[in-house]
């Protein structure tokens, strides 16, 4: 828990000290530029796959609470450079930290 917080707060300065030295409109101008580049990567490889819906299905051991396998499903909906991604068909809630949807 320390590291991972360490690591937060590692993060948090570090994002200060890059909008101070650049400023805000520059961080976020840079920020939205990386995002549209992402998404037009990610659009451009959904294209190489064929349309359809995709499932997955596994299953986590235990939540922590209980001893009883979870379900956790998958549903990728795909057309031409678009995915829709749903949960249907997962369990329902647990009472541990492993919750998905």
């Amino acid at each position: 828990m320390r590291a991972q917080a360490s690591a937060g707060f590692v993060g948090i300065k570090r994002m200060r000290d890059i909008y101070s030295k650049y400023g805000t409109d520059t961080v976020q101008k840079s920020m939205e530029l990386l995002m549209d580049y992402s998404e037009k990567r990610i659009r451009e490889a959904l294209l190489s796959i064929p349309d359809g819906t995709y499932i997955g299905e596994e299953f986590i051991d235990d939540d922590g609470v209980r001893d009883t396998p979870i379900k956790i499903v998958v549903n990728i909906h795909k057309k031409g450079d678009k995915a829709t991604i749903d949960f249907n068909g997962t369990d329902p809630q647990v009472p541990g930290n492993t919750n998905c949807p």
